[in-house]
C-alpha cells in the first residue's frame, strides 16, 4: 500500500502589506504559500497467473510426443528404406516450438525427407536431404500434427535401428520427456550380414 501526500504552492494573490504614497498604492504579495493539501492512498497487487505452475509460460505444460514406424519392415540390399515420424501434442497447453532430430544410418545412401503439417501445426522446413533437425510447431489440438517421411537406400546386409528424439524449443516446456524418442527398425537381406 503507497501513501502519496500532494501540496501546493503559489502566490494565491495573498496580500501581505500594503502602503500608500501620494497617488500611488504599493502592495506586497506572499509568495509560496501552502494553497491546497490531499492525500491518496492506493495498492498494488499482482495480477493472476493465466498459466498457474508454468511460470507464465504459455507452453509451459505442452507435452509432445514422437512415433517412428518402418513403413519398409524388410528389404533387400539396394532396396529403399522409409520411415514415417509423427509428432503431436498431448497438452493441455500449446507449446511454442519443438525441435526434431535424426541421425541416420550409416548404412544409408540418397537420404531424402520431407515434412507435411495438419490442422494449425508447422513444419519449420518441408523437405530436407541427409540427418533431420527440424524446428517445427505442433499445438495440442487433436489435428495438429507433423508428419516426416524418410527414405534412404541400404548399401549393406544387417539391421537398420534408428531413433528419433524432440526437445521443447523457443521458450516451450514438456512436462513429459518419456514420450521424446521413438525407434524403429528395418531388416535389411543379402550380401554381408551387420548392425548398420
Amino acid at each position: 500500500e503507497y501513501t502519496i501526500d500532494a501540496l501546493l504552492y503559489g502566490s494565491g494573490n495573498n496580500l501581505k502589506s500594503a502602503r500608500a504614497t501620494g497617488t500611488t498604492a504599493t502592495k506586497a504579495y506572499a509568495t509560496n504559500v501552502q494553497l491546497a493539501s490531499a492525500t491518496a492512498h492506493y495498492q498494488v497487487a499482482l495480477a493472476a497467473d493465466p498459466n498457474p505452475g508454468t511460470g507464465g509460460n504459455p507452453g509451459g505444460n505442452a507435452d509432445y510426443a514422437v512415433t517412428k514406424t518402418a513403413l519398409t519392415p524388410s528389404i533387400a540390399v539396394g532396396g529403399l528404406a522409409a520411415w514415417e515420424i509423427t509428432i503431436t501434442n498431448n497438452g493441455p497447453q500449446d507449446g511454442s516450438g519443438v525441435l526434431v532430430e535424426d541421425i541416420l544410418p550409416a548404412n544409408l545412401t540418397n537420404i531424402q525427407w520431407t515434412c507435411a503439417a495438419s490442422g494449425q501445426a508447422a513444419c519449420g522446413t518441408r523437405s530436407g536431404s541427409g540427418d533431420i533437425k527440424l524446428d517445427a510447431t505442433v499445438y495440442s489440438g487433436a489435428n495438429d500434427r507433423i508428419t516426416i517421411t524418410v527414405t534412404g537406400e541400404a548399401k549393406l546386409a544387417g539391421e537398420l535401428n534408428n531413433g528419433v528424439s524432440l526437445s521443447p524449443a523457443n521458450g516451450s516446456v514438456d512436462a513429459n520427456i518419456s514420450n521424446n524418442r521413438s525407434n524403429a527398425r528395418i531388416s535389411v537381406r543379402g550380401g554381408s550380414a551387420g548392425k548398420t
